[in-house]
């Protein structure tokens, strides 16, 4: 079985969760001194704080882990700079041929889906593999969206239509 239902609404295979079967995901990203790990590949994970409280850094963290591991990362950055980002993989001891080569670094300044190039581009994003892809300043991403960050139905159909389009490519 492919695991593809004709619709979602379909009734789920709960035989391997019920025969012992099933075999649990792990986290494999952001190693932790002690090698335990704590995000899934292919999940959408958020990290929540005040502002300036490490946040970016946490995810450049994971981000240099991978790119030494000689993985693919994107970043979509809303909020900082390339010579910002750079600097700090660049003190987090990350290679600058891995960063030449592996991380592909953006600064979007619209909404993906509003004009045909960026359309285009967008779903080129989502032909690729990375091994991890961090979204930076969402509250930014979410106004270039024209979406209202106190409104959950709004940014509950963002994070479908972008983070969890990213985890799922």
């Amino acid at each position: 079985s492919t695991g593809r239902r004709a619709s979602s609404w379909e009734p789920l295979d709960l035989s391997a969760h019920l025969d012992g079967s099933h075999v649990a995901e792990v986290p494999a990203l952001l190693a932790r001194s002690d090698g335990q790990c704590l995000l899934y590949p292919g999940r959408v994970h958020s990290l929540h704080g005040e502002s300036e409280s490490g946040k970016s850094w946490v995810a450049l963290a994971a981000a240099a882990a991978q790119l030494d591991a000689g993985e693919g990362v994107l970043m979509l950055d809303f909020e900082s700079d390339a010579a910002t980002v750079v600097g700090r993989l660049l003190r987090l001891g990350v290679d600058p041929t891995a960063i030449r080569d592996r991380f592909d670094y953006r600064r979007p300044e619209s909404d993906p889906r509003s004009l045909a190039g960026d359309r285009d581009v967008w779903a080129g994003l989502l032909a690729r593999p990375y091994a991890l892809a961090v979204l930076d300043g969402v509250t930014e991403a979410l106004s270039i969206y024209g979406v209202t960050s106190k409104d959950n139905d709004e940014v509950t159909g963002w994070i479908r239509s972008t983070p969890r389009a990213l985890a799922a490519a």
